[in-house]
């Protein structure tokens, strides 16, 4: 009942709202309420392939993390990451990662969770 209310005490706008309720974000875009992150933050800009299946992937957010591609090697679909021509061969498709002509892919949420803060070193 407490987020009812507090959904209910907000003004909805065309602008996104953020709402913190406890460990549970809540975002309001266009008047709809979403639980969980802002999708819009989780879209893949660009990605740098590194040795060892290692991607540096930045989000639309502007934030780069590190993903370390070998954690998918243990689904039969990611099978043909092992590939090295075919994993160096990474696209973006729709805000995240493809490859294989779009045979594989990884949900952006996926790639985040699962990856690590990193900044770079620039000179």
């Amino acid at each position: 009942m407490q987020l009812g209310t507090m959904l209910l005490q907000e003004k909805l706008s065309p602008k996104l709202k953020k709402i913190k309720i406890g460990v549970l974000i809540m975002y309001i875009i266009n008047g709809i309420a979403y639980a969980g992150t802002n999708e819009e933050e989780r879209i893949v800009e660009s990605v740098k392939v590194l040795d060892g299946m290692i991607l540096i992937v930045k989000f639309k957010s502007g934030e780069e993390r590190l993903f370390d591609a070998t954690t998918l090697l243990k689904y039969p679909a990611f099978a043909p990451l092992k590939d090295d021509k075919i994993f160096r061969n990474v696209k973006i498709e729709f805000g995240t990662l493809s490859w294989d002509n779009g045979n594989i892919d990884i949900d952006p949420e996926t790639l985040y969770e699962e990856s690590y803060p990193y900044e770079s070193k620039k000179s």
